[in-house]
């Protein structure tokens, strides 16, 4: 990331007597700061601001600013093999931590599933089905608080409400919305409050030939008439695709697609087009911006494996005409700076990690409200992280035999105090 070029040191006027030698020479030592990724003197973070919204920019997520934490040695696994049919999980997409334990949710099995802290199982709710309390297709659960939590169950275009009682899982109403198809929940702003997006998206044409997709983030007021158009909270810039000739639609490499978090009223949105997160109130102003460096640079070698990838399964008929159209896609000079962006719902800080380069794991690091630097967390293996509460942290991992289960990693600590250089600045 290109910086101003540094102040020479001393005062130089257009009447100065030094030798030109001299000059010369200074200018050739600052020179060698131009261009480069982040002086020595350049602060970590800045702060600024612009009408109302806090914007903290970082030229760079170094050591300093951000400590690591370790994990304990204790893992705790849900998921099994063999055994009982409620610790089997077959297409786990979802799981929520919770002060009993943690509720997951299947979509093979469509439903929802209560585990105890040490990896009992407690009760569920659904189960594939037509009926009133089960699940045609549960594809989508979110919870709010530590007790409530909302199902989407896709085919019946229907919203569930389960609640956590001291006895376990409890389904409490279905709500059947008749909205147009395409819009899906995607979190719960707040206490009868569900946020969703049109999944259909609106496009953008590009000059650059691309082909941008608006997301809205709208939120349905669950008290009032579910048909009634919801309140628009924010428009939002995923993926770029590039259009072919034959008017198909040619993914871009390395782009890292929009994904949101509610707390409080409040949603934290991941942009992976501008390479920032967000925070945005209910009535849709913008509180807080963080901007991210960028990731690394993408080499000839990054571009030729993201084309293989995408011909895999193509047949050889069509092979000619498929990497002639990946061939055609203008390609990034660097990897985005985020790859995934999760919640610590007790905690309230933000995790996020950089867009996966290579095969080595990639640190999470960690920021508070105010988008200050808290510290940086390496987790093992390359499993996906499903949620963060407190110290605990719920990842989607397979087994040696492909299986799905949940790893949950508990945090050694975190810090009382944010200290880091240029840490102080960024909490003014």
């Amino acid at each position: 990331m290109k910086t101003a070029p540094r102040q020479l040191a001393g005062r130089h006027t257009a009447r100065s007597t030094r030798p030109l030698g001299a000059i010369l020479l200074a200018l050739a030592v600052s020179s060698g700061f131009l261009g480069c990724d982040s002086p020595p003197d350049a602060p970590t973070v800045t702060v600024s601001d612009s009408a109302g919204t806090r914007i903290v920019t970082y030229a760079s997520l170094d050591d300093e600013a951000f400590p690591v934490f370790d994990l304990d040695a204790r893992v705790d696994t849900i998921g099994a093999v063999e055994g009982a049919e409620e610790y089997l999980f077959r297409l786990l997409f979802s799981a929520e931590l919770v002060p009993q334990g943690i509720v997951t949710a299947d979509l093979f099995n469509s439903e929802l599933r209560l585990f105890d802290r040490n990896g009992r199982f407690v009760s569920s709710v659904g189960g594939r089905g037509e009926g009133p309390r089960e699940f045609q297709m549960l594809t989508w659960m979110r919870g709010h608080g530590d007790s409530l939590f909302h199902a989407w169950d896709q085919w019946g275009n229907r919203l569930n409400t389960v609640r956590l009682t001291e006895a376990g899982l409890s389904h409490e109403s279905s709500l059947q919305v008749s909205r147009e198809p395409g819009y899906n929940p995607v979190g719960v702003f707040a206490p009868g409050r569900v946020a969703l997006d049109n999944a259909h998206m609106v496009p953008i044409p590009t000059s650059a030939g691309l082909q941008r997709f608006e997301l809205v983030v709208s939120v349905m007021d669950l008290d009032g008439d579910p048909s009634s158009k919801p309140l628009e909270v924010a428009a939002v810039e995923s993926a770029p695709h590039y259009v072919s000739e034959d008017e198909r639609l040619v993914p871009v490499p390395f782009q890292s697609i929009p994904s949101y978090f509610f707390a409080d009223g409040m949603m934290w949105l991941k942009d992976g087009v501008n390479g920032e997160f967000r925070r945005v109130r209910m009535d849709g102003a913008l509180e807080l911006v963080v901007r991210l460096p960028p990731g690394r640079q993408v080499t000839d070698r990054d571009i030729a494996a993201f084309r293989e990838r995408n011909l895999r399964n193509v047949s050889e008929e069509q092979m000619p005409a498929a990497r002639r159209r990946l061939e055609e896609v203008p390609s990034p000079s660097f990897f985005p700076p985020i790859g995934s962006i999760q919640l610590d719902d007790a905690d309230g800080i933000v995790w996020v990690t950089p867009y996966p380069s290579d095969d080595e794991p990639v640190p999470w690091y960690l920021f508070d409200s105010l988008g200050c630097p808290v510290g940086r967390v390496n987790l093992p293996g390359d499993g996906s992280v499903l949620d963060i509460a407190g110290r605990r942290i719920a990842v989607r991992d397979q087994d040696e035999m492909d299986v799905e289960r949940v790893l949950i990693h508990h945090l050694a600590g975190l810090p009382s105090d944010r200290v880091g250089r240029g840490t102080s600045a960024c909490r003014r």
